[in-house]
């Protein structure tokens, strides 16, 4: 990615926190509801950018099928009979 995009999106996070800053100096008695409402959808334009701006960024596909996601390795705890406990 170039350092365009570093610009553009450190310029776009601080218009979205500058924006939710002014929000609650407005709203000083504003629910944890109303707040969170708020930075979620301040935040959505943010991510819908940031978004597209890496798909653009992106290889073109040279193949019909879509890229798979990239898989989670599972980590399995080993645990003796003695960690279970039975409920009585």
């Amino acid at each position: 990615m170039s350092e365009d995009f570093d610009a553009d999106w450190t310029q776009l996070a601080g218009e979205v926190l500058s924006a939710i800053k002014e929000w609650r100096l407005q709203h000083p008695k504003a629910t944890l509801t109303e707040i969170e409402t708020v930075l979620d959808q301040r935040w959505a334009v943010a991510r819908a950018k940031f978004m597209q701006d890496m798909a653009l960024a992106s290889e073109p596909l040279t193949s019909e099928r879509p890229p798979r996601a990239a898989s989670v390795p599972i980590v399995a705890t080993p645990y003796s009979r003695a960690d279970c406990t039975s409920v009585k």
